[in-house]
């Protein structure tokens, strides 16, 4: 009879150990122990650091290939997030993150680009203190992951009239003006709506 209590004991400590397991995976997996983020300081960096944000965008859009689309952020400054190119009818993506390795260095190639562009686009981004580029369509600047998703700067490159205006408020965003959208998306979970945030 011991012997079966103490096995019982043992799963349960077992069962146990493995649901704070998986907790705690899945917290640092989706970003749950990471800082939240809300508008406010989504507004409050664009005012402090507006010029570093535009500087960011001039370079990234300097050394854009034409009929290209990107998308990159970086996990610090050895490691990128991820790193996805559409050229063409061509797709590529990465899946070793290291910065120094080949895999980086063919996605580069395809670009154009050289790791001295890497390393300012990562300085540029550093100075606005945000993490990431995303050119597919309208361009975004990432500000920084909150939860299951992550803040961005969406920056026009023309003032939106009012259809375009009415179409944007029908996305769940904060329009801070003409050419400047604040938004939240995750990636895991879809687009999310800013005001629920």
């Amino acid at each position: 009879m011991n012997l079966f209590i103490k096995a019982i004991l043992a799963l349960f400590t077992l069962g146990l150990a493995l649901v704070i397991g998986v907790f705690i995976l899945f917290g640092i997996a989706f970003g749950s122990f990471g800082k939240d983020y809300s508008l406010d300081d989504l507004k409050q960096n664009f005012d402090l650091k507006r010029n570093e944000i535009y500087q960011a965008k001039t370079y990234f859009n300097s050394i854009l290939p034409p009929d290209t689309k990107v998308d990159i952020e970086f996990e610090n400054d050895n490691e990128l997030f991820y790193f996805n190119i559409v050229k063409g009818n061509a797709y590529y993506t990465l899946t070793d993150r290291n910065i120094e390795s080949k895999q980086v260095d063919s996605l580069l190639n395809i670009l154009g680009w050289t790791k001295n562009n890497l390393v300012e686009l990562k300085n540029k981004l550093d100075k606005a203190n945000c993490i990431s580029f995303d050119k597919r369509d309208d361009f975004k600047i990432g500000f920084q992951r909150s939860g299951m998703g992550k803040y961005y700067f969406r920056l026009l490159d023309k003032p939106m009239n009012d259809s375009v205006r009415l179409a944007i408020n029908q996305e769940c965003v904060y329009i801070h003006n003409d050419s400047v959208i604040f938004e939240y998306g995750g990636g895991a979970i879809g687009e999310g709506c800013l005001y629920n945030r």
